[in-house]
């Protein structure tokens, strides 16, 4: 049976460069735990985070890893929208928040 590999890039874009850099930082401690066949990298570009998934276990773990992802954005999200004191309207993920993901080549963008 052949090895499916699957690259996806996740690109978030922010309000300014320090909240695209918490972001990131929230989620350094889920990628400290290594899995074989699994990397996630995670870059900042202005004020835009940036993330690489490289995954060889199947699409399964691809969905499993992104929705981790989104998780633990959302927590980040949240927590500083509160000490910022910035008040949302009905948003989960605050208004200056704009999603692109593409995997391999596919583009789609969302505005949340």
């Amino acid at each position: 049976m052949r090895k499916t590999i699957i690259d996806a890039e996740l690109m978030i874009a922010y309000g300014g460069a320090l909240t695209a850099k918490s972001i990131l930082n929230s989620l350094e401690p889920d990628n400290k735990f290594k899995l074989k066949g699994l990397r996630v990298k995670g870059r900042i570009r202005g004020k835009s985070v940036i993330i690489a998934i490289h995954c060889e276990r199947g699409i399964l773990s691809l969905i499993n890893s992104l929705e981790d992802i989104f998780s633990c954005i959302g927590v980040a999200e949240e927590s500083i929208s509160s000490l910022k004191g910035i008040r949302r309207r009905g948003s989960s993920y605050g208004g200056d928040v704009k999603r692109t993901t593409g995997v391999r080549g596919a583009k789609r963008v969302k505005r949340i």
